[in-house]
């Protein structure tokens, strides 16, 4: 293997004009990441920076020798105060967070878990987070809860049963006659559930009727202990009442719920929606019409009404009633108030002191208390909101609210959370080695899905990570979709379709781009050989930017990311001590010289705009059609300079370290820089800073280009050739012999839709997704399950495993 020594490889990003979706493939310094014809990506090899985007740690997995999916998501997803629970579209519960009353349902109270870890039941068709306990309802239609029980929450006493840590199940009477509900909400301290009959039940405490069960059974008062550890009708669904609901939401210190003819109805002494003029288990009309979304929070509640209309109703200390007048102490509201601005929503969800809500086009917007970043916004600091503001670059079709911490789940089944994550509750990774809060949306960390840890409901104690040794079962809608990929040095990103990027991975020089950091510590290097920095990002987290950033194709360099607007305006983040950002710093010192955020580079007003753009190994170079700009090392300078022959009319660029090339439509390319491996392709090792025609003219529809060799499918025969340097076998051609023309890689003729290049190994797709990959193996780079040198000759992936 030819030594390198402080220098890490270029990856390209996946060229614009190529289909969305498309199989992709690409390596970094030691590791490969491949995304397959339906979106969901993949990565293998080292991860010292915690570049599998898995939320496991370099302190746990040192390297992943087969593919392990980045990024995990749930069809269901529910907060409670400090964990979260999701259920997967097969019906699997997973739960991560606080455990301390083993509501994660693991079969033990081990500590917190700030990954996903599978719950110990059966399968669930829903599933509510509380206080310090959850709730669930299997296929069945019948109720299991597990956690916390001080008041009865589980429906058993609390002197034979203080908490259970698998889910129990719920009965109705004596004689275990067992619940079977349509819908469950478990509040804080009690909980409630809707049965077939549309019939509301609780249990647990019922203090101050928050659980609306008949006050006269513990004496007519409010104000006593009055704890159930059976189920009871309440007195809504009672014969004085005789209500029906569609929805329920049990919170603090009361529940609300929807009836069948729409009216939100709520009891209990506070937050009812209107002044408590009789009994307070009786339940009170909220006078806003037909009601779709209810949601009950620690000190608010609020309901959106079937016109699209918002209104909350309680306290104001932290701008909990988003009506955009000032937060204050008293300025509290007994009746509804309509929040302000567009009254476009669909769905609400209240936290401790804030709330968020999701509108009609799949945005979320969030109001109230930001101590813990709860309203996902970077920059925000702890500053309460009293306006709704929107939650940048996020798409939901749901959205939840623990007490500091929010969830929202997109069309792919993706979970992104933010805000408090004192007990992991964000999910991305161990709150050991993170910040407290993440102030912008982070996917939750890859779960691993499987048989179920033990036999149920025997306790079993649930290992901190799971295997990670072979590939996850391929369930639709199971994780985060993408359609373009780019792999860095140490880092990588992807696209989703509505132009929204994610980066994962190292984050030394800001090339994750998520603004505010929320990192892993990390380690850099093989047996911890030289040190730079420790700062890792574990799991796709969201790219800080303004609305002008939302991209139609990214590339990822060494330390560095850029990507290209629709309108073809090109922002860099990450390193910038080379001028690889295309902007003058505002300070570079020898410590740090990065950019943490998309900046846009404005130099081009009289140009067109950029149709390409590629990040190298400290260099950058972007294609307009007709001409090419680069800026960092190959160009001299951090101001973008036009240093290819003018003329041509360029639609493509490949960036290495220190050379470059273009392709013109016919995909034939012109090469620039160092050609000291034969890098250009064209039969000699002459460099050239005017242009020589690279890789014998022939034409290319797909090129990557790593520090001293290329890879590109033959536009004609569809043959994978590569061309530079070889000592690690990288060519492909079964030898270790450099070559300065293109040489045939043993890939099956006509298999390659996509290639990819590392430091020293590259890699094959096809359109099914199947993956090829050859050179060095040193980290399990080549995906085949083995830490060895590596091979001169492709081999399959996995032993042929297709990316799904």
């Amino acid at each position: 293997m030819r030594a390198w020594h402080g220098l890490i490889v270029l990856i390209l990003a996946v060229c614009a004009n190529e289909a969305p979706a498309a199989s992709q493939v690409g390596g970094g310094e030691g590791y490969t990441c491949a995304m397959g014809p339906n979106g969901r990506a993949f990565c293998w090899g080292i991860n010292t920076s915690a570049q599998m985007g898995s939320g496991i740690g370099a302190a746990t997995q040192l390297s992943v020798g087969r593919p392990t999916e980045m990024a995990g998501g749930f069809v269901t997803v529910s907060n409670g105060a400090f964990h979260s629970c999701g259920l997967q579209a097969d019906g699997l519960a997973y739960c991560w967070g606080d455990n301390y009353w083993g509501q994660l349902g693991i079969g033990s109270t081990q500590n917190y878990k700030s990954l996903p870890v599978p719950v110990h039941g059966p399968s669930f068709i829903a599933i509510s987070a509380g206080g310090s306990h959850t709730c669930a309802i299997d296929t069945s239609n019948e109720v299991w809860c597990w956690g916390a029980n001080l008041h009865a929450q589980l429906a058993k006493f609390a002197s034979l049963m203080p908490f259970s840590d698998v889910p129990i199940q719920i009965s109705t009477n004596t004689s275990n006659q067992v619940l079977r509900a349509r819908a469950i909400s478990a509040g804080d301290e009690h909980t409630c559930a809707i049965d077939m009959s549309g019939a509301v039940w609780c249990w647990g405490q019922n203090m101050n009727a928050r659980a609306g069960i008949d006050i006269n059974i513990c004496g007519g008062g409010t104000t006593t202990l009055c704890e159930f550890a059976r189920p009871n009708l309440t007195v809504a669904s009672g014969a004085s009442f005789n209500l029906r609901f569609t929805a329920i939401s049990a919170a603090r210190l009361n529940t609300c719920g929807i009836d069948t003819t729409g009216t939100v109805r709520c009891w209990g002494t506070n937050f009812r929606g209107s002044a408590l003029t009789g009994r307070a288990d009786e339940p009170a009309a909220v006078s806003i019409g037909a009601a779709v979304s209810v949601s009950a929070g620690g000190q608010s509640t609020c309901a959106v009404a079937a016109t699209g209309e918002l209104f909350c109703w309680g306290n104001h200390d932290e701008g909990e009633l988003g009506d955009g007048t000032p937060p204050a102490p008293g300025a509290n509201s007994i009746t509804p108030v309509r929040v302000a601005g567009a009254q476009d929503y669909t769905s609400v969800s209240v936290g401790g002191t804030h709330a968020c809500a999701r509108t009609n086009g799949g945005g979320v917007r969030c109001w109230g208390g930001n101590t813990e970043g709860e309203l996902g916004m970077s920059g925000m600091g702890g500053a309460k909101v009293s306006t709704p503001m929107t939650v940048q670059g996020l798409q939901s079709v749901a959205v939840t609210s623990g007490h500091n911490h929010v969830c929202s789940r997109d069309s792919a089944n993706v979970t992104a959370c933010w805000g408090d994550n004192f007990y992991g509750q964000i999910g991305h990774g161990r709150t050991t080695d993170v910040p407290r809060e993440s102030v912008v949306p982070m996917p939750v960390g890859r779960f691993y899905a499987g048989s179920r840890p033990g036999p149920f409901p025997t306790p079993t104690v649930i290992p901190e990570e799971l295997s990670t040794t072979m590939p996850p079962p391929k369930f639709p809608g199971y994780a985060m979709q993408f359609t373009d990929l780019a792999v860095g040095g140490l880092h990588a990103c992807a696209l989703t379709s509505g132009g929204n990027a994610y980066c994962w991975g190292q984050d030394t020089a800001g090339q994750v781009g998520n603004g505010k950091r929320n990192t892993f510590a990390c380690r850099y290097g093989k047996d911890g050989e030289s040190s730079e920095g420790s700062s890792c990002v574990p799991n796709p987290t969201i790219v800080s930017r303004n609305d002008s950033a939302m991209f139609a194709d990214i590339s990822a360099g060494s330390a560095h990311t850029c990507g290209r607007n629709q309108s073809g305006i090109v922002s860099c983040w990450g390193s910038g001590r080379y001028g690889e950002l295309g902007f003058k710093l505002a300070s570079c010192t020898s410590s740090a010289c990065f950019e943490r955020e998309p900046t846009q580079i404005d130099i081009w007003p009289n140009r067109p705009n950029m149709l390409d753009v590629s990040a190298g190994s400290a260099s950058t170079c972007a294609a307009n059609g007709s001409e090419v700009f680069c800026w960092g090392s190959i160009a001299g300078s951090g101001t973008p300079k036009s240093i290819f022959p003018s003329g041509p009319n360029y639609v493509r660029a490949t960036t290495g370290a220190m050379h470059a090339c273009a392709s013109f439509p016919n995909t034939a390319m012109m090469c620039i820089g160092l050609n000291n491996f034969g890098q250009f392709g064209d039969g000699t090792n002459t460099s050239s800073w005017s242009g020589t025609l690279g890789a014998g003219g022939m034409g290319y529809n797909s090129l990557a280009a790593s520090l001293t060799f290329m890879c590109g499918i033959d536009l004609f025969g569809k043959e994978v050739q590569c061309w530079g340097g070889n000592g690690s076998g990288e060519l492909g051609d079964g030898t270790t012999t450099d070559s300065n023309v293109p040489v045939t890689a043993a890939v099956p003729l006509g298999f390659a839709e996509g290639i990819g290049t590392g430091l020293d190994h590259a890699c094959a797709v096809s359109k099914n997704g199947g993956v090829w990959c050859w050179g060095n193996n040193a980290f399990g780079q080549l995906g085949d399950g083995t830490i060895t040198p590596g091979a001169s000759t492709p081999w399959p992936v996995a032993a042929g495993w297709q990316l799904p």
